[in-house]
């Protein structure tokens, strides 16, 4: 800094030609200021540890303005006294306060030292877990701790917690602590369950039960809200259950079989009239005609009964019918 001074003379007694008259000069800011110090509540911290300053004298200050070299934070304007200003660094912290009265400003000087020791402790935020057991592993490991005391009367840096509580712990090195606290919470999660993935068979609905004991709401993937839904078209499925924070969820992929088409009447049919069945749609499931394994259609040029089956998963269509055979002369038949 710079400082300079200057000294002036006191000016003459000013002599006017029509009014004679004399001025003497006062100070501006008045002998008794508002402000003439700064209070720390305390000139030694440890790294870390909050700060708290004040400013001193008989009166108010219109304004004041703080500065805190390499603190956090490092301005702060408004109050004539602050708190919570923490220092990252060691070393000698230097305070300034400006403090204005109309057009009156004077500037306030003080220092603090700043001891290493161990870092900020962060343990995260409160936290819910949702199912059991729930785990969760705390760590408080932080440079320059040579002690670590937890609340449970634990002494290492790492703790794992498995049960619902307050957990706090505390770290010391060169006569600094620093500590930090978290609460857990662990619930059991929410149950629920659809099924296995599954077919509906022809014309078939299927009721979707998701229910879960405690569940609050519920929310499917197309936007519907309720436990239960009747479904009656192939697609998939999603719900999640909702409870106090925690959710649960699951899904199901219904597919669609069609139901064959069904075999003709009874029918009676002349000697050698071939008679061609078939089963639609329905080509994925295992096809048999009379008990035998065989394809979408079947030829028949028999007489007696036609039995067909179609399996597929959890479907199974089942259909028959009678084929009488008659001897016929140009194409009427004898009875």
């Amino acid at each position: 800094s710079t400082w300079e001074n200057n000294d002036w003379p006191v000016a003459p007694v000013a002599v006017s030609e029509f009014h004679p008259f004399q001025v003497s000069a006062q100070p501006y800011c008045g002998q008794q200021k508002p402000v003439d110090g700064i209070s720390l509540t305390d000139d030694t911290l440890c790294v870390t540890q909050a700060l708290g300053a004040s400013a001193v004298g008989p009166g108010q200050a219109d304004q004041y303005n703080w500065t805190f070299a390499g603190g956090i934070p490092g301005q702060l304007s408004g109050s004539p006294a602050v708190n919570g200003i923490r220092f990252d660094t060691a070393g000698t912290a230097q305070i300034l306060l400006e403090a204005v009265s109309g057009f009156c400003r004077d500037s306030f000087f003080a220092s603090a030292v700043i001891k290493p020791g161990p870092g900020i402790i962060d343990l995260g935020p409160d936290t819910l877990l949702c199912g059991l057991p729930g785990r969760l592993t705390l760590d408080a490991s932080t440079p320059g701790a040579t002690t670590y005391t937890w609340n449970d009367g634990s002494t290492g840096p790492v703790r794992e917690a498995t049960t619902s509580g307050l957990y706090a712990v505390s770290a010391s090195g060169n006569g600094c602590t620093v500590s930090d606290t978290i609460l857990l919470e662990i619930r059991e999660s929410l149950r629920i369950s659809l099924g296995a993935d599954t077919t509906l068979c022809g014309a078939d609905s299927l009721w979707l039960d998701a229910t879960s004991p405690g569940a609050e709401r519920y929310r499917w993937n197309d936007g519907l809200e309720s436990p239960r839904r009747l479904i009656s078209e192939s697609g998939f499925y999603a719900v999640t259950a909702y409870r106090d924070g925690c959710a649960g969820s699951h899904f199901i992929s219904v597919g669609l079989f069609p139901r064959p088409p069904a075999l003709p009447a009874d029918t009676v049919l002349c000697e050698g009239e071939p008679l061609l069945l078939n089963v639609g749609e329905s080509l994925d499931g295992d096809i048999y005609w009379n008990d035998q394994p065989g394809l979408a259609t079947f030829a028949f040029d028999g007489s007696g009964t036609v039995r067909r089956k179609v399996e597929y998963r959890n479907c199974r269509f089942e259909d028959s019918m009678a084929v009488f055979r008659a001897h016929c002369r140009n194409g009427f038949a004898l009875y």
